[in-house]
């Protein structure tokens, strides 16, 4: 999550994916030796994307957010094969979990850097708006009705503060019933 982390700020500064001609990444050497993580394709299966940190980046770089779909609909995007040969993984030791530094240079020479601790913490630890929010987004997008997300979010929330309980069985059904 650090890398697509970095890897977002970059597309929030405005890099065009198009002009990048080389990506660095730059992370913890446990991340980087962890298998599938330095795995470049073809990405047949799911779970090949979801392993992969040169797919995510890349993907981050592309579209700006890493949402269940780009794994599970893009393993074949021109646009993020086009950047996956292009990433050069580099372990890092002595930094922790939550380093990562992605590096992209631009046809024209130029270099643009950016570090996850540059990010606000909200984007990697959501906070209840935020978490509350992309509930209701990814639930909207897998077909359920405006506001399904948002009452699964308050219900949870409230049985985490205890002031209600929530067995599975009711978290189950709140998230998958149809409205």
């Amino acid at each position: 999550m650090p890398v697509v982390t970095a890897a977002k700020l970059l597309h929030d500064a405005g890099v065009d994916h198009r002009r990048i001609r080389r990506i660095v990444v730059r992370f913890w050497r446990q991340f980087v030796e962890y298998p599938g993580t330095a795995y470049n394709g073809p990405f047949k299966r799911l779970v090949q994307a979801l392993a992969s940190t040169t797919f995510s980046a890349s993907a981050m770089l592309v579209y700006g957010e890493l949402e269940f779909d780009k794994p599970q609909e893009h393993r074949e995007d021109a646009a993020i094969l086009r950047l996956l040969p292009l990433v050069e993984i580099v372990p890092v030791d002595g930094c922790g979990p939550h380093f990562a530094e992605v590096t992209v240079e631009l046809e024209d020479g130029s270099c643009l850097v950016r570090s996850a601790s540059e990010a606000p913490s909200t984007l990697l630890y959501h906070d209840r708006s935020t978490a509350t929010s992309l509930l209701e987004d990814r639930m909207v997008r897998s077909g359920r009705a405006p506001g399904c997300g948002r009452r699964v979010a308050e219900a949870v929330l409230e049985a985490i503060d205890g002031r209600t309980e929530m067995s599975t069985r009711e978290f189950l059904r709140l998230a998958t019933e149809r409205q």
